[in-house]
């Protein structure tokens, strides 16, 4: 853990796999500032006062999943202005100043670790490349793999930190199926984990549990692992409606579970699931819950707070989003 700045983020980005992304990173005990930011296609709406005030970030963002924010409140995103076919990537530091770090000419899903390292996965479908840009560095390294798998188009891509060591997990579309592989490398070696029937939408991690939620057959299923995503188990631990890929876990082990529904699904055990309706007049775009247990909740109509665990909620902003990420630091 560095002494200078102790993290946790909790991370929910519409990506190119269709769903979000939770990391659970450090967290000291101490007092911390959170950090709102509201993603839409093309636009990005960011608050360093918890939500209270909002800026919005003035540059032409690419294609969805074109953004995300590391621990140390440093944005990265991926710009292209049509017609022209380059994708530019910058990283924006908190104080609004910013530094160009990669050009391509495809763009690609952008994700960050715990100690403050962003990657960069492009997936063309006949060629797969992995980016990493080092905490403060200047230009994303390409890695260089020593296996062609996943050779498959990648699909969905995220980095979890699992009690300090980072994995990187992506699924690909292989004959109608995801394949989940991960890496325990930073990238170097990709492991075959597990098949699922169709679209994996997030996987969110607690300690050495991660939970992964998955379409099948038109349902939403809940998997879980229990050895830090080497393995999943058979059956899921519950099977929800239709379009339900919204997924977060809050510091006391609860799960919830939202999709394009005005209810959200929530679970202290795994095994009993009830539905609450803290907010009934509109949809639930995307959810992410803190340290202290606060679960903000992105409706259609805009931002929610609820501090009782999700029973009630109270409206904090109208800035309409399709993505939801909430950071935690401690200077």
């Amino acid at each position: 853990m560095r002494a200078s700045l102790f993290v946790i983020i909790f991370a929910l980005a519409g990506a190119l796999s269709c769903g979000m992304m939770e990391d659970f990173y450090e967290y000291s005990g101490k007092n911390f500032k959170t950090s709102v930011y509201i993603g839409d296609i093309n636009s990005l709406h960011y608050s360093h006062d918890g939500g209270t005030t909002f800026q919005q970030y003035i540059h032409t963002f690419g294609p969805p999943g074109s953004y995300y924010v590391n621990s140390r409140r440093e944005i990265m995103v991926v710009e292209n202005s049509s017609p022209s076919p380059d994708f530019y990537v910058f990283v924006q530091k908190p104080d609004g100043s910013r530094r160009q770090v990669g050009l391509f000419d495809t763009n690609g899903m952008v994700r960050a670790a715990a100690n403050g390292d962003f990657y960069y996965y492009i997936s063309t479908g006949s060629e797969n490349r992995l980016y990493r840009l080092p905490d403060g560095g200047n230009t994303l390294q390409l890695i260089e793999r020593s296996s062609a798998e996943p050779a498959e188009q990648i699909n969905g891509f995220w980095v979890i930190d699992i009690q300090g060591s980072t994995s990187l997990f992506v699924f690909t579309d292989n004959a109608g199926y995801s394949n989940l592989y991960r890496s325990i490398d930073g990238g170097v070696n990709f492991t075959f984990v597990k098949s699922f029937t169709s679209t994996i939408y997030d996987i969110v991690s607690r300690k050495w549990q991660i939970f992964l939620l998955a379409d099948d057959a038109a349902m939403s299923k809940l998997y879980e692992s229990r050895d830090g995503g080497a393995s999943f188990s058979d059956d899921s631990l519950y099977t929800f409606g239709l379009n339900f890929n919204r997924l977060a876990v809050n510091n006391n082990g609860w799960i919830y579970v939202a999709g394009n529904s005005n209810y959200i699904y929530y679970s202290d055990d795994g095994n009993n699931w009830p539905q609450f309706n803290p907010y009934p007049m509109e949809n639930v775009v995307d959810l992410a819950a803190d340290h202290s247990n606060r679960l903000y909740i992105l409706y259609s109509g805009g931002l929610f707070f609820s501090d009782d665990l999700g029973f009630t909620a109270y409206k904090v902003n109208s800035i309409y989003g399709t993505s939801l990420q909430v950071v935690e630091y401690h200077d």
